[in-house]
């Protein structure tokens, strides 16, 4: 049985050339096991039927990748935790920042060049944004190239001569029990694989979906789009122009989505008015009242934070109050917005009945 990942002879080609004898040789090497074995496995419907089609195989079976079990969503509070810690080891300091994942084993199939480029221009598109109106601020974005290799040197050393300013790029290897981690805080999942045969999905993509990461990704072809749809489930881009538009409307907002978030913010603090309201039915004290409704807050904080309160963490008030972040992730991530505004809706309904019954039992004419 042959697991096909990609098609080998077409990675010596990018080294050797089309026409080198040993890519000729491995090409036939290729086929000609390919029909020896009892199975031919795939990663995607074109490369099967590459297989059926040029090799002669029978009935290839395409078996997409999926992620490890370690990739897997974050909680919220654990992924602004980790991302801080990040961000002081990679020596990006001044606050709130976006920041982009770029997972890679720096192979000759990855276009960096494409990043590279995108830079002075996404820089350019900032400058001009920010002249437009005084005060005017873009968020800094950090983007973290991951894993080692011999054309990383030659990264650091083309990033290094441009002017950034707003963009922080940096190139680190992780540890294996620290990549699942830091693939999953975030925002969005980059990848520059440029397929050598144009017949694979990459890995990294199965992992970013795993970890609840949207991919921005080259744009090599059909195979692709297999996993990444445009607009539906991940971005795609085909130049270095095309990719700095892409990551510069990603943060920048017309007010739209803006609009939106503040109105989940609103949303989202109907639980405390609730609860606010309900306590004035048992208490005289107005400042009682209040002061209630704050230890109800501050404990529902801290319990979210603790993995003993792991149980009951869904249904505390605040839970989802950092949810409205997700208005401006592309596609932008429905369930967590769904989830708070449903469980501020429960305390609403909840809370307001029960002060309404008390309120019933009060002596309001005495």
């Amino acid at each position: 049985m042959i697991d096909w990942h990609n098609l080998g002879f077409t990675l010596l080609r990018l080294r050797l050339g089309r026409t080198h004898p040993a890519v000729r040789l491995a090409r036939w090497y290729e086929r000609r096991d390919a029909r020896r074995v009892d199975a031919n496995l795939c990663v995607s419907r074109g490369l099967a039927a590459f297989l059926e089609s040029r090799f002669g195989v029978q009935q290839a079976r395409v078996l997409y990748d999926r992620p490890a079990s370690s990739f897997v969503p974050m909680e919220r509070t654990e992924r602004e935790r980790l991302r801080q810690a990040l961000f002081t080891r990679l020596g990006v300091h001044g606050g709130a920042a976006g920041f982009i994942v770029c997972p890679t084993s720096w192979t000759e199939d990855e276009d960096f060049g494409l990043i590279i480029d995108a830079v002075p221009r996404l820089e350019e598109r900032i400058r001009g944004w920010e002249a437009a109106a005084p005060g005017r601020r873009f968020t800094d974005l950090v983007i973290l190239v991951t894993g080692d290799g011999a054309r990383r040197a030659e990264f650091e050393r083309r990033f290094a001569g441009l002017a950034a300013r707003r963009i922080h790029l940096r190139a680190r290897w992780l540890e294996p029990e620290d990549y699942p981690r830091v693939v999953g805080s975030a925002d969005l999942g980059l990848c520059l694989h440029r397929s050598s045969s144009g017949l694979d999905i990459p890995m990294k993509v199965a992992d970013l979906f795993g970890a609840g990461v949207p991919v921005c990704a080259l744009d090599y072809g059909a195979c692709l789009a297999e996993r990444v749809r445009h607009a539906d489930n991940g971005l795609l881009f085909s130049t270095a122009v095309q990719l700095a538009d892409v990551l510069f409307d990603l943060v920048y907002d017309d007010g739209g989505w803006w609009h939106r978030a503040v109105g989940y913010v609103a949303v989202s603090m109907l639980g405390v008015a609730a609860i606010a309201l309900f306590l004035s039915t048992v208490t005289d004290s107005a400042l009682g009242a209040a002061m209630g409704a704050l230890a109800v807050l501050v404990t529902s904080q801290v319990l979210v934070t603790l993995d003993a309160a792991a149980a009951i963490r869904p249904y505390l008030p605040t839970r989802y109050w950092l949810a409205w972040v997700d208005f401006f992730r592309e596609p932008v991530l429905w369930r967590d917005i769904e989830r708070g505004a449903g469980i501020q809706l429960v305390y609403l309904v909840v809370l307001l009945g029960a002060a309404w019954a008390n309120f019933l039992t009060k002596d309001v004419a005495n």
